[in-house]
């Protein structure tokens, strides 16, 4: 089974289509479940080609070999067998399966109408919809597989805590957080500041930057900027990173605890994608390398929902204001793009629809100005990201 995993990767779930997920299932009312199916692999289909493998040693005889009918956990393509064995079934059932992300199924009834969602994580299943879908595809979602546990109302999904309550559905990870812990600082005096880290405190600086990483790309936008800054010490930390690294953690406790999903008119012709982008020149810890930031949310005009956000370093170095702001709102504007796709191909079964218009918006004059005039950019490079975004706007 060497290789297989590179050639047959597995789909996993994107983030972005369950926070988008949320989204309609607040604004029509729908109550989000999940599944957990048994054994997923061994109810998969069975394999289109030869494995042997040895018996267990306490029945193993000479000369003997088991050849495997279904794909084991430890094979590097199990994984995708069973994703094409649920994709072909959900789409014997009647679901249309995403363009943009094959994780994600839905279910239309005859006028075109979206009736139900489901988002797939491996053996996991996130989905919400009417009477119809649970009828015409949840049913037959459980007469296909063995179902080991199904939750609804409140209830933990891959580390996110669901809460649903009338008009909203909330997310956070609480449970987690109290799992993150300050990382404790062998420092005698204030010359120790400047000492690199040993290898003990270096591995547990990783780890906890890594927990908090994780928060920060799940339910926790406000760490996105203290997170990637934290990364930029990595190789080289310092004890006096391990204090910039106890303080984000005492934020984890303190910052803003959930995210909500409310209602929203969807319906009506109201709904935009909503984006702010922000970056800085050398505002990182080399003063060279620059960053920048995004959100995008989904609005009917009157509320919001938070789907989708970034902090991290521009990927080459820029000599200006306007080239990071510029480069900043380039990333922001093409994650309110994806947005924009993925939620018209769920509404309207057509990503390519172009009814839900995309407002940008950024705090630089100069790069407002850029887009709106005929003036030329000095800079080539940024000359090609200018006619880039004014395309995309136009």
């Amino acid at each position: 089974s060497s290789g297989i995993n590179a050639e047959w990767p597995l789909r996993p779930g994107n983030k972005i289509s369950k926070r988008l997920m949320f989204t309609v299932a607040a604004c029509r009312k729908w109550e989000v479940k999940s599944l957990d199916v048994t054994s997923a692999f061994l109810q998969a289909n069975e394999l289109d080609r030869e494995i042997f493998v040895k018996p267990p040693t306490d029945i193993r005889r000479k000369g003997i070999v088991w050849k495997l009918k279904k794909p084991l956990y430890g094979l590097g393509d199990s994984a995708r067998r069973w994703y094409l064995t649920l994709r072909d079934r959900l789409i014997e059932a009647g679901c249309v399966i995403s363009v943009l992300d094959q994780s994600v199924f839905r279910y239309y009834d005859e006028r075109n109408s979206l009736c139900g969602i489901i988002v797939t994580h491996v053996d996991d299943l996130l989905y919400a919809g009417n009477t119809k879908f649970q009828r015409e595809i949840m049913r037959k979602v459980l007469s296909y597989f063995k179902i080991s546990r199904m939750n609804g109302k409140d209830f933990t999904y891959l580390g996110w805590s669901i809460t649903q309550e009338d008009g909203y559905i909330s997310v956070n990870q609480r449970e987690y957080c109290k799992s993150i812990e300050p990382v404790t600082v062998n420092s005698k005096s204030p010359k120790d500041s400047e000492r690199f880290l040993n290898d003990s405190e270096k591995t547990k600086y990783q780890e906890t930057l890594g927990k908090l990483l994780w928060l920060s790309s799940q339910t926790r936008p406000d760490l996105s900027y203290d997170t990637m800054e934290l990364s930029t010490y990595t190789s080289s930390a310092k004890v006096k990173h391990l204090s910039i690294l106890n303080k984000v953690v005492k934020k984890v406790n303190y910052g803003p605890q959930e995210i909500k999903y409310t209602e929203m008119d969807i319906d009506q012709g109201e709904l935009q994608v909503i984006y702010y982008s922000d970056a800085s020149l050398g505002n990182l810890p080399n003063k060279i390398d620059s960053g920048r930031g995004y959100l995008v949310f989904i609005s009917d005009g009157r509320r919001a929902s938070l789907v989708a956000w970034s902090s991290n370093k521009i990927k080459r170095v820029v000599h200006s204001v306007f080239g990071a702001e510029t480069l900043g709102c380039v990333d922001g504007c093409s994650a309110a793009i994806y947005v924009r796709q993925l939620i018209s191909e769920i509404l309207y079964d057509d990503p390519t629809k172009a009814v839900i218009p995309i407002v940008g918006y950024v705090d630089s004059n100069q790069l407002y100005q850029q887009v709106t005039s005929t003036k030329q950019c000095l800079d080539m490079r940024m000359r090609l990201d200018r006619a880039g975004m004014i395309q995309t706007v136009k």
